[in-house]
């Protein structure tokens, strides 16, 4: 798959916002300190939304086709060393990443109360950087936070300064062992709406503590001591593996299994695929008829949900992302492989409801029930999700979510229609697009604008296949 191109207009609101940068402060010795190794940290995509951000006003200039080099050219430019660095400081904190951990919060923490407990531990680094700040060996140092009101999401950052090793070459024949420190920046993200928070690494260089390498799960196990001590948030691991294990179930889910590693006390096995067309329960079937063993794919699966699963790799086909989820730590730990999809937090948070909701009877006892129905509609057939939940008695979010990847599986298409009774409804029939909507008049004559969202139903209308 081709990388997608950069989108120009893809800048982060949080980053250029007049309540982003205009509103934090920051003390210009840590800038001197830490601006280079920022810079140096963050990627292609980041360095060309701080360059958007940051133009002069009436430059149209864009980014696309600029190099690495050319992009920090440009930033290094920038007379204004203050903002640049808040700037880029935000950028880092809150870019996606691509190591997440993760939990539950304890309690009924709303985004308010999260807020008010947040700011009571960490004043001095709400929406800036505490000028007392130091970036000690092997510490966790709390650096900024960012407050996200529209999506609901706090984002807290820390600084990890650790020591690392690596060899040079001093001539053809000799190497030696050099001794270096790195920054790593560690951030914790409380998504509310899902009522969990997250631990989040870019990644860490090779890095050892007397021979011993350092692991995300002892980072993120300090991480949940410090939010607990100083801020009284408390955390609980969450438990992935049944939604797993129900989304694997569901046809329609549009979640499947292309590597599997499986233990138990006698020894382990790992099951790999590399056709993303079918899953790892109709790859053992198939394997298991060629030595004339015949299993079902469904029998196939519980083979596959026996064991005690240490890694699973999930491609999710909607998004045209891999996931690598290991339970090899108390905290499980996912990858996300974006596959030259750009990098995007409203995927993690899709990602993390869908691994985290508990499963409902979707995609067990009446899943094929309603799936029947739906496969079975006649073409330019039209389905309401209250409807369909009413129908075969399922919460609504679980019949939307059946419709919806329906839709990306292309057997269904949103159709538009204006509210409201007309007293010929022949004259509102369901269309494919908002914008072939008419001009219809209500009973006391007024004309109803189907341009407007608040003046249309949507549904979602089967797909005529030839």
């Amino acid at each position: 798959m081709e990388a997608q191109p950069f989108q120009e207009t893809r800048q982060s609101p949080l980053l250029c916002s007049p309540s982003g940068l205009a509103s934090c402060i920051l003390a210009f010795h840590v800038m001197e300190d830490t601006l280079d190794k920022i810079l140096e940290d963050l990627t292609l995509w980041q360095l060309k939304e701080l360059v958007l951000a940051l133009r002069p006003q009436g430059d149209s200039s864009g980014v696309s086709g600029r190099t690495r080099a050319d992009l920090l050219t440009s930033l290094n430019a920038i007379p204004d060393k203050q903002k640049l660095t808040l700037a880029a400081q935000r950028e880092e904190t809150i870019a996606p990443h691509k190591h997440v951990l993760p939990l539950f919060l304890k309690g009924a923490w709303h985004y308010e109360r999260l807020k008010e407990s947040i700011t009571k531990a960490y004043p001095s680094i709400i929406n800036k950087i505490d000028s007392s700040f130091e970036l000690l060996l092997y510490t966790l140092s709390p650096e900024l936070c960012i407050f996200d009101d529209d999506n609901e999401r706090i984002f807290l950052k820390f600084n990890h300064l650790v020591e690392a090793v690596k060899w040079e070459s001093v001539s053809k024949d000799e190497k030696i062992r050099r001794r270096f420190r790195r920054r790593h920046p560690v951030v914790v993200c409380f998504r509310s709406s899902l009522k969990l928070l997250t631990i989040e690494f870019m990644g860490y260089t090779q890095i050892s503590i007397d021979e011993e390498p350092l692991r995300y799960s002892t980072i993120a196990k300090e991480i949940c001591d410090k939010l607990l001590s100083e801020a009284s948030l408390d955390t609980l691991p969450c438990d992935l593996k049944p939604s797993i294990r129900a989304l694997l179930k569901d046809p329609l889910s549009g979640v499947s299994d292309c590597k599997l590693s499986l233990s138990d006390f006698e020894g382990k096995m790992t099951f790999s695929s590399d056709n993303e067309e079918q899953n790892l329960a109709e790859y053992l079937a198939k394997y298991l008829a060629h030595v004339n063993i015949s299993i079902t794919v469904e029998q196939a699966r519980e083979v596959l949900d026996w064991g005690e699963t240490g890694d699973v790799a999930l491609l999710w086909k909607r998004l045209q992302i891999l996931t690598r989820v290991s339970f090899q730590e108390a905290i499980p730990e996912i990858l996300f492989v974006w596959r030259g999809v750009e990098a995007s937090s409203n995927m993690i948070d899709e990602v993390l409801k869908r691994l985290t909701e508990k499963p409902s009877n979707i995609g067990q006892v009446s899943i094929d029930n309603v799936r029947d129905f739906l496969f079975k509609l006649g073409p330019a057939g039209v389905v309401r999700p209250a409807a369909l939940s009413k129908k075969f008695a399922i919460p609504q979010d679980d019949a939307l979510r059946l419709l919806l990847e329906l839709k990306g599986l292309g057997i269904y298409q949103f159709c538009f229609k204006v509210k409201g009774d007309f007293e010929n409804e022949f004259m509102n029939p369901w269309k494919w697009s908002q914008a072939d909507l008419p001009r219809l008049a209500d009973k006391d004559g007024v004309e109803i604008d189907p341009l407007d969202p608040h003046n249309v139903e949507v549904a979602f209308r089967k797909v005529e296949i030839p």
